[in-house]
């Protein structure tokens, strides 16, 4: 549908439909996919968590390296790549989450690592 104004040509995308003056035009909103992005700060330093990592397994594995006086804790961040972060009892760790836009590459699988120095995208 065209509008006029004042001698002027206005489109409207939103009264397009001919229902639309009737109340009864629902717009075509595109649904958008999404996943919970979890994000791991370790003495300051933030981490995302890659989607197929089990943040319940990493608190507690956490809380097992702190009962020792220093212990590595294994885990794959965004971009399907290993990271192993030295926990100690004075170690700082804090856990986020956020629902973020999908992101199909996000899968864990270090053999398929994404981003970082060689992802010209």
């Amino acid at each position: 549908m065209v509008l006029w104004h004042s001698g002027a040509k206005i489109a409207s995308p939103l009264l397009s439909h001919p229902d639309a003056a009737y109340g009864s035009f629902m717009s075509n909103v595109e649904t958008v996919q999404t996943m919970v992005q979890i994000e791991v700060t370790f003495d300051g330093r933030g981490f995302l968590l890659a989607q197929d990592q089990d943040p319940t397994d990493l608190k507690h594995r956490i809380e097992a390296a702190m009962g020792t006086s220093g212990t590595f804790v294994d885990l794959v961040v965004v971009g399907n790549r290993k990271l192993s972060v030295l926990i100690t009892p004075r170690s700082h760790v804090t856990i986020t989450e956020a629902t973020v836009p999908f992101d199909a590459r996000d899968t864990g699988d270090v053999d398929s690592p994404f981003g970082g120095y060689y992802d010209l995208l």
